[in-house]
């Protein structure tokens, strides 16, 4: 089993706006831990600019998500938008440093042996400790 936190990040998303062109990008899907029913998730990934006309769309988030034996995520959708219809030119640009990443801030669960273990030495140390005095 696995406990600790959960964390994603997506980014890197190059845009290019000019003439008054938008553009726009999300991300939504669903989550499930250990087979439970799916949690739906939907975020709008976060606008840099970087000039006048370009920049790039970013997230990062973290959930703690307590013990889990598995996670999945499915339906997953990346919806990009570039709206040019009343400006010049509107663009989000596939490039190598586009990147997807999950991660999994894990923390071991002690077994029951591991305790007993720990508890008899600290035992054995009171023993000792005991018949010294």
């Amino acid at each position: 089993r696995l406990f600790g936190d959960l964390g994603g990040f997506i980014g890197n998303l190059v845009y290019t706006e000019v003439g008054g062109g938008t553009t726009d990008a999300g991300i939504a899907g669903e989550v499930s831990i250990d087979g439970g029913p799916g949690s739906t998730v939907s975020f709008l990934l976060t606008r840099t600019s970087t000039g006048p006309f370009t920049g790039y769309y970013s997230d990062a988030r973290t959930a703690p998500s307590g013990d889990f034996s598995s996670l999945s995520f499915g339906s997953g959708t990346l919806t990009l938008t570039a709206d040019a219809s009343t400006s010049q030119f509107a663009a989000i640009a596939a490039q190598p440093q586009n990147e997807l990443r999950v991660s999994f801030n894990v923390a071991a669960v002690p077994e029951p042996a591991t305790w007993l273990m720990f508890l008899s030495g600290v035992g054995v140390l009171g023993l000792i400790a005991y018949r010294r005095l």
